[in-house]
């Protein structure tokens, strides 16, 4: 997969962040934190979002089941 220039410049992020902001505003908080991230917060991050995946997998797993009963 490649990127254009056009794909990662700075109007195309704060134009999807303006989209997003009033549907996701948590969403949103985080993707405009990104630019200002070094790289240590960067790999902090990613390495943090594998958990957060698991617990909202897990998570939905419980309203699931709930929902069953």
């Amino acid at each position: 997969m490649s990127f254009s220039e056009k794909d990662v410049s700075m109007q195309r992020f704060e134009e999807k962040t303006n989209e997003m902001r009033t549907k996701y505003p948590l969403y949103t908080a985080i993707l405009e934190r990104i630019p200002t991230m070094d790289l240590k917060e960067v790999v902090s991050v990613t390495v943090l979002v594998d958990g957060v995946r698991w617990l909202l997998k897990t998570h939905a797993m419980k309203l699931s089941l709930e929902k069953i009963k």
